[in-house]
């Protein structure tokens, strides 16, 4: 698995049910490329599967412009491609957290 570079904007399909655009930094005007860490896809892949839902990323890649300006620290994982926050509409954060532990998804924070 390796961490990919996009076109933030151009819509390429990760998965069955993922698109880069889904990744993508959501500030304006800071920056032109979406990282994406294949591993990262598989395991949201996965737990949309599990869950029968769709899974909402309200924030994946973040660029070093934007990352401070949303209160994310330094090493984020989000500077890489490889973290991103979602929710599971009629699932409780705690559930989707548990699950995602048990196959093997590190740094989970609940918010």
């Amino acid at each position: 698995m390796a961490i990919k570079e996009y076109r933030k904007g151009v819509c390429v399909q990760l998965a069955e049910n993922f698109k880069t655009t889904e990744f993508d930094c959501n500030g304006k005007g800071c920056c032109s490329k979406t990282l994406i860490d294949e591993k990262l896809v598989e395991y949201l892949q996965t737990i949309r599967d599990h869950f029968g839902k769709p899974v909402k990323i309200s924030s994946s890649y973040r660029c070093e412009i934007h990352n401070p300006k949303v209160g994310g620290v330094k090493l984020s994982l989000h500077l890489k491609g490889m973290a991103a926050d979602i929710t599971i509409e009629g699932v409780e954060p705690a559930e989707v957290a548990k699950y995602a532990e048990s196959i093997g998804v590190k740094g989970i924070g609940l918010y």
